[in-house]
C-alpha cells in the first residue's frame, strides 16, 4: 500500500472516523490510508488542543494493555492499567514447573 501525506482530505477522513468510532493509531491509519506515524503525530497535536482524549486501553496479543483508544470529545483521559510485572513472571514459572 502506498501512503499518503495528510491533506484537508485526509484530515477531514481522519476526524470523520473519531466522530463516529472509537480508534486505535493502527485502525486509523488503516481507515485514512496513512502512515501509522503521521496519524501519531496528528493525534499527538490533537490531544495537546484537547479534541480528542483516551476513552480506555485495549490488550495486545500478550495481554498487555497497550493501545490507546482515542475518542473525540473533551474530557480526562483513562488510566493505563498498572504492569503485570512479577505476577506475569509467576504465571510464566508455574507452568513450566507443570510441564516439567
Amino acid at each position: 500500500m502506498r501512503f499518503k501525506r495528510i491533506n484537508a482530505s485526509s484530515n477531514a477522513r481522519l476526524m470523520k472516523a473519531l466522530i463516529d468510532n472509537d480508534m486505535t493509531y493502527q485502525e486509523l491509519a488503516d481507515h485514512v490510508g496513512l502512515h501509522y506515524l503521521t496519524v501519531a503525530r496528528f493525534m499527538r497535536e490533537l490531544h495537546k488542543h484537547k479534541v480528542i482524549h483516551v476513552c480506555e486501553w485495549r490488550k495486545d496479543a500478550r495481554g498487555c494493555a497497550s493501545a490507546k483508544v482515542w475518542s473525540f470529545g473533551e474530557a480526562k483521559d483513562a488510566k493505563k492499567p498498572a504492569p503485570l510485572g512479577r505476577t506475569r513472571m509467576r504465571i510464566a514459572r508455574a507452568r513450566q514447573a507443570q510441564v516439567a
